[in-house]
């Protein structure tokens, strides 16, 4: 899988909590690269019809990928009444990254960022990112699944959040978005189905 864009929705950190949380974004890019279609295939291709793939085995793979690398899958950063878990996690010197990947729509998209921005805003966490497809792989995607083309015209509000514009003070963290592709289309690739096992799209 590709990760072809990188947005950065506000940045506060240090230069000593960057260069450590850093190394989590680059796990987090590793796992990204590491999905694939078919199994134990160099790339990932989809089936190219409408609609036609499911998300949430790709989100599994993903998970599985990070779970490798030493993070904490269904992590439970809030209390039980709180806003529920983030798919990823993971601390080193007390400094903690959070990873959330896209399966719903658009509005699931917007209730993910908040629930980092709230991690951040209570201190359970510094950095947070949002794994979502660009709109040309989520047209091959079931359920109309969220993507950053409808998630761009609330950039500017995220940035004005973390800057304190909008918020009494500013929030100590990171929030970033990345944007994911597939790398090709092909008839021959095998559909991804809902509710498989992830690890058959390593």
């Amino acid at each position: 899988m590709k990760l072809v864009q990188e947005v950065q929705l506000f940045d506060t950190l240090r230069a000593d909590q960057r260069r450590l949380l850093d190394a989590h974004l680059n796990q987090i890019r590793a796992a990204i690269e590491g999905v694939r279609n078919p199994p134990f295939g160099d790339e990932f291709i989809l089936f190219p019809e409408r609609l036609a793939n499911g998300v949430a085995p790709i989100k599994t793979a993903f998970q599985l990928l990070l779970k490798d690398s030493g993070w904490t899958l269904e992590a439970r950063l809030f209390e039980k009444v709180g806003p529920g878990k983030v798919d990823a996690a993971r601390t080193d010197s007390g400094l903690t990254s959070m990873v959330e990947w896209e399966t719903g729509n658009i509005s699931s998209s917007h209730r993910a960022l908040e629930k980092m921005i709230l991690a951040m805003v209570q201190s359970r966490a510094q950095q947070g990112v949002l794994v979502l497809p660009g709109r040309q792989m989520a047209r091959y995607l079931t359920d109309r699944v969220g993507n950053w083309e409808e998630l761009l015209p609330y950039k500017e509000l995220h940035e004005m959040i973390g800057r304190d514009v909008l918020a009494p003070h500013e929030i100590p963290g990171r929030l970033l978005a990345f944007v994911v592709e597939h790398d090709k289309l092909d008839a021959a690739a095998p559909r991804i189905t809902k509710g498989t096992d992830g690890r058959a799209l390593r």
